[in-house]
């Protein structure tokens, strides 16, 4: 089967290639390598370099492959940038999506599965875990523009039956992720700590966050794509793992031999994440495997090979 995946040349999108490349389809990708990197794509894939937003270039990709499936992972990915800019954020992440859902259209598309943002679309709330149910309250451009994609692409499925499955993913980690940026604490973490540079924690260390290990991610990723599951759905752990935690089993992990430090917390910043995920079980038998204590081992092994 003939699929293409933007952002396949980034941390997320690299790794379902990889997937897709094991069951023997053909894949396609699609990335301006901003923040992915040429050297995560296989040489067997066929490697589109441009900016999504381009419609004449996306055109052309279509023409030329015509995919059957497609993942969409290419994204503005910073929660800051997107409340400095949220044109720029906009432009990028709603705009360029409704350039590929028309495409999509026109192509005879059969699905399209793109990630979304538990951590975002919400909002903060008091009762956790955060299940589908709950309302939709996002608190920055980021989160709005996931939001909205989501309804673009119901849209698209009740006006012209293009299938989708939104994926909201929660503190996606592991081997690829960029350690630069808005990257998440734990490849900050572990790029700082294997340099033996100052790491720090802003706030007293005690928020929390959902993380879920690559792999688990991808074979959401994969259930999605081979089921008929329409629709929005949570892919998390369930779990709530302070940073103080995180980067207590880094620095055994790693050996790092500096203190960590505090600064002063980020205005603004979410206190506590938790999703279920017990609807995207219950419809696909899919569930997550790796544990944070596995998940940060195999992510340092990573770190450490590539350096």
């Amino acid at each position: 089967m003939k699929i293409l995946v933007t952002g396949g040349a980034g941390f997320i999108g690299s790794h379902v290639v990889d997937s897709l490349l094991s069951e023997g389809h053909d894949v396609v990708v699609v990335d301006d390598l901003s923040s992915g990197r040429k050297d995560n794509c296989p040489v067997t894939v066929s490697l589109y370099e441009g900016d999504i937003r381009n419609e004449m270039f996306m055109r052309t990709v279509f023409e030329e492959e015509n995919p059957e499936i497609i993942f969409h992972f290419a994204a503005q990915l910073s929660v800051r940038n997107s409340v400095e800019d949220p044109l720029f954020d906009a432009d990028v992440n709603i705009m360029s999506f409704i350039y590929l859902l028309n495409l999509a259209r026109d192509f005879k598309v059969s699905k399209i599965i793109f990630a979304s943002s538990a951590g975002t679309v919400y909002g903060d709330k008091d009762l956790l875990p955060v299940d589908e149910s709950a309302e939709t309250l996002p608190e920055c451009p980021y989160g709005i523009s996931k939001l909205t994609m989501e309804k673009y692409a119901y849209f698209y499925q009740i006006a012209y039956g293009l299938n989708y499955t939104a994926l909201r993913f929660s503190n996606v980690y592991g081997p690829r992720q960029n350690p630069h940026g808005e990257a998440g604490v734990i490849g900050i973490f572990t790029q700082r700590m294997l340099a033996e540079e100052d790491c720090f924690i802003n706030g007293d260390g005690l928020t929390t966050r959902d993380f879920i290990y690559i792999s688990d991610v991808v074979n959401a990723c994969m259930i999605s794509m081979k089921t008929d599951i329409v629709g929005e759905y949570n892919i998390s752990r369930g779990e709530q793992t302070n940073i103080l935690t995180i980067g207590r089993y880094l620095k055994e992990y790693i050996g790092y031999s500096k203190k960590i430090k505090h600064r002063q917390a980020q205005p603004g910043e979410q206190r506590f994440g938790e999703y279920s995920s017990q609807l995207f079980q219950q419809r696909t038998g899919w569930s997550p495997e790796i544990s944070i204590e596995l998940g940060l081992q195999k992510t340092v092994k990573s770190f450490k090979n590539r350096e």
